[in-house]
């Protein structure tokens, strides 16, 4: 028998600018799954993107169902592939400016993270 996880997909509001989608990639390595971060002030129309996950269609299908597909920024945190596997079809899907800490994973305008920046973007800081 085959467990789901009930939030598998689903958005989840955690805090008035932020919420979390988690992916459908249960491992040993990711545990019940991978963590997608969509960052915006309340009030705000466009969103900021923490780590767009796996390569996986449906993740990619409800990141731009929860957003409107109106992802002004994605940021990386690590390159895990859990983590960046679906850099590509968020692209693909949005339009979306990728950024991170290497060129490995720049996408569009994106440019290369730099320590200590401050970064504003959907009226989050």
């Amino acid at each position: 028998m085959t467990l789901t996880h009930p939030a598998y997909e689903q958005l989840r509001q955690v805090t008035p600018s932020a919420a979390v989608v988690l992916a459908d990639n249960p491992s040993g390595m990711t545990l019940q799954g991978t963590n997608t971060w969509l960052l915006r002030a309340p009030g705000a129309t466009e969103y900021v993107v923490v780590d767009p996950g796996p390569k996986d269609r449906k993740h990619t299908e409800a990141l731009v169902r929860a957003t409107g597909g109106e992802i002004v920024l994605t940021l990386i945190t690590h390159e895990h592939a859990d983590h960046t596997g679906g850099i590509d079809h968020l692209v693909k899907a949005t339009g979306t400016p990728v950024r991170a800490k290497g060129s490995d994973f720049l996408r569009g305008s994106g440019t290369v993270l730099a320590d200590g920046e401050v970064i504003e973007a959907a009226g989050v800081r």
